[in-house]
């Protein structure tokens, strides 16, 4: 067996084991619940942009309307539940993770109380996760997302917080797991630090131990709990076992886990004791139970909504059990709680359906030929994946798809792609093969099969069409790019798993240019890469962070009908657009609710205007963003800019742009919010007009000046001066040598001009008066007023 091909297989084991249990990297659900790493601290939760912002602070790209809401997020509905305990009396607390709180119940699933909401103050939360409740009824909660502890009583009130997060012996990284004894000490496990440590009320570290390894240590630890002797339990899903210490950290025993027959893989997770001793271990496909010597006594199937089955989670859930036995799991994927009492029997809270248009994660995008847009939801009415259809102004058309493997039919939709005829193709990352239905939504086909091999998948993610039909899919677990036709024939792969030009860590999204050329994103290595269409490397850009052009796990990718390619920066929570060779030329959005902010975007899509859909996962809904209009150039032309008072001066509004409103100035005092308007200057005097536009992003001003002069008395033709010709001319109308029609009319400033005595007739005095001016008898009295 040559090198690459132990590495193949290598990875192969890896993959199967990631995809089953919930610490894998194959769970793209896992993923998202991480903290970030120390040295990058997760982001603040500052005001954001409303608009794009360049660098030169212009925005480029508005949010037009948006649609779906955010589902199960009533009293007593869940989204992705994680953590169950129960307290003395019966009372049930469950960190519902996906909507950041705390809801309390009584054990018939009566809502008390609920607290938290996200963010990063006290009693916020930023994906609570594990749960305990100690003697006292004070409640322990793991804040993942701010690394930290917070303490609150039974009725929700703030009490303290540890948040030691680093590097030395107290350290909050993605605590997974938290258990308080009956001495009120608390252990905690870090989802990637392989240790317990143990602290006492007041949150000072009193001991740890673990290590990552196979001996009888901890090696991926991912549940925690303590009996009433204080001897504590603890699943190493890695080796499928439980390990037994006691206070101290000594290590006393251990049991293997074991399903129905070898076909069945067993993941431990959670884990509660009852006040007998016996030990209960959830793992993805049972619930065990165990004495305190660990053997096996009874087990529960998973089965759906069967009597006396619980529902089966792919990843990590809560589990706890009360002083009557009654056994409750928090169950994440189908965002309920279920309750099992000592005979079987069962109850659900929790549970809602949704209606038509609202999503619980839409997880990625695709806009066909015709406008419409179709929304992969991952999980929709917490049970069952679907596929929904709107049209261009995001009116819910229909929608299709169900859990399970038949046709027609999910487990974790992952991608969605449409081509020029209107066929719909969707990739389901738990479920390796590829469907093809129709626009309406009806089944046509299906390819792929799980494996190494050629049209072989493991664990599908996004998937695109070109113009010619053909379909590109990525393919993570094999760490590669697959093309096919629209048959689902098989055409070519290129990719391996790595880090260098062509490898892949784990391809995300995947988008096709108008001249074939492939952009993939890859979630882990945190990069862009380009291919041609023969698969050949062009290029590839980006590096994990937060600047331009750097990524937090890059999810969905789009082209535009330039060639500009849009990336959904899926934990930097933005969008950002790049040209064809990764050069970034805008980014836009920030974590939030608000318009133009996202939580989590996976997935972005354009239509043939330009438009921009995004996936806003976090936040269960689609926003559209069009390329704004170019920002407005202020302009205006005026039909007379001199005149002598009164002056009417029409203005005409010449602005470039897409002006949705203007504010005229007329430097007099007078206003108008026309966009053409009129106006008498009454006085004499130099104004300076400006009008200014607001397009609603930006706003242009452009100011010009009219000038506005006294009448000149004496100036009887008009010629701007007086001199005896105005004496010649007021004669001439006297004495009737001028027509009837051109004599000055009453009321007109020609009229005014000529009436120097201003008695309001054209007589010879005025003629005296102006000859009396010219020879110096008369001064000021006509002149000009500046």
């Amino acid at each position: 067996m040559d090198v690459m091909t132990m590495k193949q297989m290598i990875f192969l084991v890896v993959v199967v084991l990631a995809a089953m249990v919930p610490a894998a990297l194959a769970s793209d659900e896992y993923l998202v619940e991480q903290a970030d790493p120390p040295v990058v601290p997760l982001p603040s939760d500052t005001p954001s942009l409303l608009n794009v912002q360049q660098d030169s602070g212009t925005p480029e790209y508005t949010l037009v309307m948006k649609w779906g809401t955010k589902a199960y997020t009533e009293d007593g509905a869940f989204d992705t539940p994680k953590g169950v305990a129960v307290d003395a009396a019966g009372n049930v607390y469950v960190a519902d993770r996906g909507n950041n709180r705390i809801q309390k119940f009584d054990s018939d699933g009566n809502l008390l109380a609920k607290w938290g909401s996200h963010g990063k103050g006290d009693g916020e939360f930023r994906q609570p996760s594990s749960i305990a409740v100690d003697a006292a009824g004070n409640v322990y909660v793991t804040d993942v997302g701010n690394n930290r502890i917070q303490i609150f009583d039974s009725a929700g009130n703030f009490l303290m917080k540890w948040e030691p997060c680093g590097t030395g012996d107290a350290e909050f990284w993605g605590v997974c797991s938290i258990a308080v004894d009956v001495s009120g000490n608390i252990y905690v496990v870090n989802e990637d630090d392989y240790y317990i440590q143990k602290f006492d009320r007041s949150g000072k570290l009193l001991t740890k131990w673990g290590s990552r390894g196979t001996g009888e240590e901890p090696w991926e630890v991912a549940g925690i709990a303590v009996d009433d002797s204080g001897n504590i339990y603890a699943t190493d899903w890695r080796h499928r076992c439980i390990q037994k210490f006691n206070s101290s950290g000594n290590f006393l025993t251990k049991w293997e886990l074991h399903g129905l027959d070898d076909a069945v893989y067993v993941a431990p997770t959670g884990i509660a004791v009852d006040t007998s001793g016996n030990v209960y271990v959830y793992d993805v496909s049972y619930i065990q139970k165990f004495d305190s010597s660990g053997n096996f006594l009874a087990q529960r199937e998973s089965g759906g909504w069967v009597d006396g089955r619980f529902l089966p989670s792919s990843s990590a859930a809560g589990i706890a059990v009360d002083a009557t036995g009654n056994i409750y799991v928090a169950n994440k994927d189908h965002c309920c709680i279920q309750k099992f009492d000592s005979s079987g029997k069962f109850t659900t809270w929790g549970f809602k359906d949704s209606r038509d248009g609202e999503f619980l994660r839409p997880f990625d995008i695709a806009v066909d030929a015709a406008g419409n847009v179709y929304v992969a939801d991952e999980i929709h009415t917490c049970i069952h994946p679907c596929i929904h259809k709107f049209d261009s102004s995001g009116k819910f058309l229909t929608r299709w798809g169900i859990r399970g493997s038949g046709n027609g039919m999910f487990w974790k939709v992952a991608g969605i792609a449409a081509d020029d005829s209107g066929n719909v193709y969707v990739t389901d990352c738990h479920s390796p093969r590829i469907q093809k239905f129709d626009s309406a939504g009806n089944f046509l086909m299906k390819w792929g099969s799980y494996g190494t091999g050629d049209g072989e998948i493991l664990g599908a993610s996004g998937i695109k069409t070109d113009a010619s039909g053909n379909v590109y899919v990525a393919d993570p677990g094999n760490g590669r790019i697959q093309k096919f036709n629209s048959a689902g024939n098989f055409l070519m792969k290129w990719g391996s798993y790595g880090t260098g030009n062509g490898e892949f860590m784990w391809p995300k999204g995947i988008a096709v240019d108008a001249s074939g050329n492939i952009y993939v994103t890859d979630y882990h290595s945190s990069h862009i890469q380009k291919f041609d269409s023969a698969g050949n490397f062009l290029t590839k850009w980006g590096s994990y962070g937060r600047g331009d052009g750097e990524f937090r796990n890059p999810s969905g990718v789009a082209i535009d009908a330039a060639g500009n390619v849009y990336v959904a920066d899926k934990e930097n929570h933005r969008i950002q657009k790049f040209d064809s060779d990764g050069t970034p030329l805008t980014k836009w959005g920030s974590y939030g609710g608000g318009d133009g902010e996202f939580r989590q975007p996976s997935g972005v899509a354009v239509d043939a205007a330009g438009n921009v859909y995004v996936a806003d996962r976090g936040n269960g809904r689609i926003q559209m963003f069009a390329p704004r209009a170019p920002a407005p150039v202020a302009a205006f032309t005026a039909n007379i800019t001199t005149g002598t008072a009164p002056l009417t001066v029409r203005f005409t509004d010449e602005s470039i742009g897409d002006p949705k409103s203007w504010a005229w100035s007329f430097g007099d005092g007078g206003t108008s919010d026309q966009q053409h308007p009129t106006h008498a200057y009454t006085a004499p005097g130099n104004y300076t007009v400006a009008l200014s536009v607001d397009d609603g992003l930006s706003t242009a001003t452009k100011p010009d000046s009219i000038k506005v002069t006294p009448v000149l008395f004496g100036d009887a033709n008009g010629d701007g001066e007086v001199n005896q010709a105005d004496t010649l001319r007021v004669l001439q109308q006297v004495v009737g040598i001028v027509e009837p029609d051109k004599m000055p009319k009453p009321g007109t400033e020609e009229f005014q001009r000529t009436d120097v005595n201003q008695n309001g007739v054209i007589e010879v005095g005025d003629a005296l008066f102006i000859a009396q001016y010219n020879v110096g008898l008369r001064d000021v009295w006509f002149e000009l007023l500046e």
